[in-house]
């Protein structure tokens, strides 16, 4: 647990410089996959900053392995890929497992995909439709919309072509703050 955390981490700080050349953007991207897969099959939660009495889940992600991948992948499509006629294969071949999969460091990535949601809408606003703004939705899953929320709130960046949908899943949270 420890180590992937540490080389997510390192990852991260040095991601820049991993993508500058194809061949280093290919050696990065296989590493980041690599210890993405590792971090999905680890048993071991983190869970430092979650109690009952205030579950901060934003903390908790900027604080886990799944953010430092997630952040890394976003970074690396936003320099690399954003604007290529492949931008929906690396949409879905760097965060799809993130969505998918049910380990710890996924559940945080996911909510680091929910902080950059404007990001993604202003990419693909079908592919973040059916992807990430599902995981603002109390009817769907409430643990997911709670930490979709805590972590898109944090720097919120409305932009008009998402506002109708976020204003309808937020008017959701509105039944919820007795839960909260």
């Amino acid at each position: 647990h420890s180590f992937h955390y540490k080389i997510a981490k390192i990852i991260h700080k040095y991601g820049s410089n991993l993508y500058l050349t194809s061949k280093n953007e290919l050696q990065s991207k296989k590493l980041a996959t690599t210890i993405r897969n590792i971090a999905f099959q680890d048993k071991e939660v983190g869970r430092v900053f979650i109690t009952e009495d205030s579950p901060d889940w934003w903390t908790e992600a900027i604080n886990s392995t799944g953010y430092y991948l997630c952040e890394y992948f976003v970074r690396l499509f936003d320099k690399n890929h954003k604007n290529s006629y492949t931008k929906l294969e690396k949409l879905n071949e760097f965060f799809l497992p993130f969505l998918e999969n049910k380990s710890y460091s996924a559940q945080m990535g996911k909510t680091t995909l929910a902080h950059f949601l404007s990001f993604f809408y202003s990419v693909s606003e079908e592919w973040t439709s059916q992807n990430i703004l599902p995981l603002f939705d109390w009817t769907v899953d409430k643990t997911s919309a709670l930490q979709s929320w805590q972590a898109f709130l944090y720097k919120p960046q409305w932009i008009r072509p998402l506002y109708d949908n976020l204003i309808f899943l937020h008017e959701k949270t509105f039944i919820h703050f007795k839960e909260i």
